[in-house]
């Protein structure tokens, strides 16, 4: 009989512990994974309101630059002004192109090492894509395509979400340590005390 009433306490110190860690531990997860997904929509929308931007400084400057190469056919500075344009990492690919053709005047693509190499085929993948006619003196000489990859965009938003993973498994490991101690100081041992001297 002893024992039975024995482990009837025990039982019951043990579910309130239970009760109490299961409930922290669903509030600090739900309250931090909240957090996680408010902080992942905020980075996704500021890398990509970045891209637009970078998109739109890009077009202005082109639109002005490539005028002068493309209308004297000068190659060299056709390049030279896209490997500039390209030392933004983001910029997967700048085609520059004659006026309502496919044929490509100069252009770049990424490669596996992520350095600009002569394009060799159709560009495809994750990107933004834009483009900007040129003109000179009201007429039509070329057409500019940019391509802007969300690659780092997306390792960016990786990395978020794996940091409220952790941060979430960190706090409730450290809440049920605490909750622990807290509880077998606060609550189980008085109780204990209270029993005892009840008898």
């Amino acid at each position: 009989m002893p024992q039975t009433l024995e482990h009837r306490r025990r039982s019951w110190h043990q579910s309130i512990q239970m009760q109490l860690a299961f409930l922290l531990l669903a509030i600090i997860t739900g309250v931090v994974t909240s957090f996680g997904m408010y902080q992942y929509r905020e980075t996704r929308a500021d890398s990509l309101e970045e891209l637009r931007q970078i998109e739109e400084v890009m077009k202005a400057r082109l639109g002005e630059y490539l005028v002068f190469p493309i209308w004297n056919m000068n190659f060299e500075l056709l390049e030279r002004t896209i490997l500039s344009e390209m030392k933004e990492k983001r910029v997967y690919a700048i085609l520059i192109k004659e006026v309502n053709s496919s044929n490509i005047l100069q252009g770049k693509v990424r490669n596996s090492d992520w350095q600009p190499v002569e394009p060799t085929g159709e560009i495809s993948g994750d990107l933004l894509v834009s483009q900007q006619d040129i003109f000179k003196d009201g007429e039509q000489i070329g057409a500019v395509e940019m391509y802007l990859t969300t690659r780092f965009m997306r390792e960016r938003l990786r990395y978020e979400i794996e940091k409220t993973i952790l941060t979430v498994i960190v706090l409730d490991f450290a809440l049920l340590f605490a909750l622990s101690i807290a509880l077998r100081r606060l609550l189980i041992r008085p109780i204990q005390q209270i029993l005892q001297l009840a008898k």
